[in-house]
């Protein structure tokens, strides 16, 4: 059963303020949107919040050859991701690398009674792994826009791959 309050700006300015003194929320911060997620590692709260002293930026570019670069994606052999400037960023493959564990877990898991105590710690363990899997993925993404970021620069052009036939 979920039980819902409401969380005001002064909820969060009082709780912020109070775990550290250089994080202090503007009074013009509207809490748009609350969501409560369970993993398998705990519980976690998504605050979804506007405020309206960020100003809306409008980007002014116009793609030219020294602030462009070009990407394409490589469906084969250990890369991923190739650049028009000959750089190839290299597929780390985190399920593949996690698949004999995650097989083993689940073999076991299967062969219990189903509403064991020993079948539900295996269920446990086996979304921690799918959770360090999911986690890799994020971070290798986020490692990648890094490295392309740090190239200098601003336009980015992608080939748009029709996948599903």
């Amino acid at each position: 059963m979920w039980s819902c309050f409401p969380l005001t700006s002064t909820i969060l300015q009082s709780h912020l303020s109070s775990r550290a003194s250089n994080t202090l929320l503007s009074l013009s911060i509207i809490l748009k949107q609350a969501q409560v997620i369970k993993k398998a590692d705990g519980w976690y709260i998504n605050l979804r919040l506007e405020d309206k002293t960020v100003p809306h930026f409008v980007p002014d570019l116009t793609p030219s050859w020294e602030n462009s670069i070009g990407l394409d994606a490589v469906l084969h052999e250990d890369d991923y991701l190739a650049t028009s400037e000959g750089f190839k960023l290299p597929s780390l493959k985190f399920f593949r690398k996690s698949q004999a564990k995650l097989a083993k877990v689940s073999k076991r898991k299967s062969s219990k009674n189903k509403g064991s105590k020993a079948r539900r710690k295996l269920a446990k363990k086996e979304a921690r792994i799918h959770q360090q899997i999911a986690r890799a993925r994020k971070a290798h993404a986020y490692n990648t826009a890094h490295a392309l970021l740090k190239t200098g620069k601003t336009v980015f052009f992608y080939e748009k791959l029709n996948l599903n036939r």
